[in-house]
């Protein structure tokens, strides 16, 4: 396969990465709904004996039901952006020691770093995260806290869908770091990134 077909088709799953990425982190608005929900029904009395003291809505909605949700969708934003950050070049690296190099050394090191640590890292977390999410759909897992949230293997499955994620985005990486090492572009301060946001 010719490096171009490589670069588009390493393109057109970034972009279905970005768009994971983005879709993730629509659950900020849910997340910080559910914070100011348990902060005004905690702090104003009418309104905890009305939603959380009722015996009809005790089961849907409590202070317990709401902290647990916030962090749920905290999950869901960290999760689905792992691999958008990478794909951007915003993973923390070492940077001092490689931002001085030459596009050929920065490529080199991503590969040595993808080869590695990344991909052996990334396939060991899947097969953890898989093995997680069954212990917790076969054993039924639920909040500890009495009115919590039921069916925790629905969250802990975002940690899989969060290294696939990270997988796909390392082997992007891989491929464009390959052609960057075997044909440097001449500008040095071209980002081995996918994904570039204005600074």
């Amino acid at each position: 396969m010719d490096e171009e077909r490589v670069l588009r088709l390493t393109e057109r799953l970034g972009r279905v990465i970005v768009l994971l990425g983005k879709i993730g982190g629509w659950a900020v608005i849910p997340m910080m709904l559910a914070v100011v929900l348990d902060v005004i029904v905690r702090k104003i009395p009418f309104l905890t004996f009305v939603v959380i003291d009722n015996p009809w809505l005790h089961h849907l909605i409590s202070s317990s039901k709401l902290q647990e949700w916030q962090w749920h969708f905290h999950t869901v934003v960290f999760t689905m952006a792992f691999g958008l950050t990478y794909m951007a070049d915003r993973h923390v690296r070492i940077d001092g020691w490689r931002e001085g190099r030459s596009n050929r050394g920065k490529a080199l090191i991503e590969i040595v770093g993808i080869c590695v640590f990344l991909l052996p890292y990334a396939l060991l977390m899947i097969y953890q995260s898989v093995w997680f999410v069954e212990l917790s759909y076969a054993s039924n897992e639920v909040s500890a806290a009495t009115t919590g949230l039921t069916h925790r293997w629905i969250i802990k499955s975002f940690l899989i869908v969060c290294y696939a994620i990270l997988l796909a985005a390392a082997l992007c990486m891989l491929a464009r770091a390959i052609i960057f090492f075997r044909h440097p572009p001449q500008d040095r301060r071209l980002p081995l990134g996918i994904v570039h946001f204005n600074e």
